[in-house]
């Protein structure tokens, strides 16, 4: 009888070894989700986000072989691993290559905390940086966006190894983002107002 229930436990405890090495599910709430608009092609970048408080919340090292493609959104979700996985508001974003392959991007959404704050390369024409026409669109608009170029190693003379941005100064709000099309200022009164 003993052998009988020395067993049972045994069998039992051997049955509840596999929930151990479960992995609870992460709360959104204390993760950041990043997206990028591609307008052309190219390796897959670095991100960086921070804190209004300009602690670093977390980050996505860019994969030393991967690649972006013209056209795509490419997108991680990341914990917010380098703040103790506290919720909080992304507030600073920088985009950079590491790798030898540029990419034009054309626009950058991050949402975290239950917010969502989306910029656009159109406001990269007004600011002099370098950019092209790309084949990317916003949400099924028919109106292609610009694309800000950034390289490592500035081939072609680009300039950009990286973009940085205040990124709640870019809403997510719809009647600002339906056409790409519109100058900073009006974008900015749109905001305001």
């Amino acid at each position: 009888m003993a052998t009988l229930i020395m067993l049972n436990i045994g069998a039992m405890a051997a049955s509840l070894v596999p929930l151990a090495f479960i992995k609870k599910p992460t709360d959104p709430m204390k993760q950041t989700s990043i997206s990028i608009g591609v307008g052309n092609g190219g390796s897959v970048p670095h991100v960086a986000i921070w804190g209004e408080d300009g602690a670093q919340i977390s980050q996505f090292k860019g994969a030393a072989n991967g690649h972006t493609h013209k056209g795509e959104t490419w997108q991680t979700v990341v914990g917010d691993y380098q703040n103790g996985m506290r919720p909080a508001n992304p507030t600073y974003v920088s985009v950079v290559i590491h790798e030898n392959d540029a990419i034009c991007v054309a626009a950058i959404s991050v949402s975290g905390n239950g917010q969502q704050w989306i910029w656009i390369a159109d406001m990269a024409s007004f600011c002099g940086a370098q950019w092209m026409e790309s084949d990317y669109t916003f949400q099924g608009s028919n109106s292609p966006m610009r694309c800000a170029w950034i390289d490592a190693y500035h081939t072609n003379n680009i300039i950009a190894k990286r973009m940085s941005m205040h990124i709640q100064d870019f809403t997510g709000d719809p009647g600002c983002c339906g056409n790409v099309r519109r100058t900073q200022i009006d974008c900015a009164r749109i905001a305001e107002g």
